[in-house]
């Protein structure tokens, strides 16, 4: 059988200084991305918000693919270290990407079928939070502000006010945490009618992950 994951120089340790390494979350976000595989469609147009060394990413391309279905990815990342890192290891794997130093998909016309997001989910003070985007450097991979949540909640919002750019029948594949308030989050999802389902959870080094599937209500 064809080698899934993603080939990485694990031992290269210094280039995980100024981009987040993929990690427990990371290869849990994998899991909800196997465990929807028959909801991606085939022909996909897939985004990976922040996507950091660009695993996730090379891991979709490559599930896909086993599973006979093509793809076309791209990603953002508003570290221009992780938008590089992203290119070299998709290239290292035989995965084409479109990548772009970018918040969200501000450049990006799309329309998406599927949108990835592992956010920064870790509770900040307001100020580190700002400081981590303003700097724009790893920090800004983990500091999520208020309950970890508030890039989450800046992330839903930006899909909910630009329509256009997803397709009809999209899905949000996200990651959060319990610090980041999932029966909230439920609640956010039902008043912009969206449907909001869990599809995994597991506990990653003391961290209650979740795999939630977002995607709208009438589709």
């Amino acid at each position: 059988m064809e080698r899934i994951d993603p080939v990485v120089d694990w031992e290269n340790t210094s280039q995980w200084e100024k981009v987040y390494e993929p990690s427990s979350d990371t290869f849990f976000l994998c899991d909800g991305i196997k465990e929807l595989g028959d909801k991606i469609p085939n022909n996909a147009t897939i985004l990976e918000i922040g996507s950091g060394s660009g695993y996730v990413t090379a891991y979709a391309s490559r599930f896909l693919k086993s599973i006979k279905k093509n793809s076309i990815h791209f990603t953002t990342d508003i570290n221009i270290n992780c938008c590089k890192k992203t290119i070299e290891l998709c290239k290292n794997n035989n995965v084409d990407v479109n990548t772009i130093c970018d918040c969200f998909a501000n450049s990006l016309r799309g329309p998406f079928d599927v949108i990835i997001f592992n956010p920064p989910y870790v509770e900040t003070p307001p100020d580190e939070l700002k400081q981590a985007q303003d700097e724009r450097g790893i920090a800004a991979s983990w500091a999520g502000g208020v309950d970890g949540a508030d890039v989450i909640y800046d992330f839903l919002n930006f899909w909910i006010q630009h329509p256009e750019k997803t397709a009809k029948n999209f899905i949000i594949i996200l990651l959060i945490t319990q610090v980041n308030r999932p029966a909230k989050l439920r609640r956010f999802c039902k008043r912009n009618n969206l449907s909001y389902q869990t599809i995994l959870d597991k506990n990653c080094q003391d961290e209650l992950l979740k795999i939630v599937a977002i995607s709208p209500i009438d589709a």
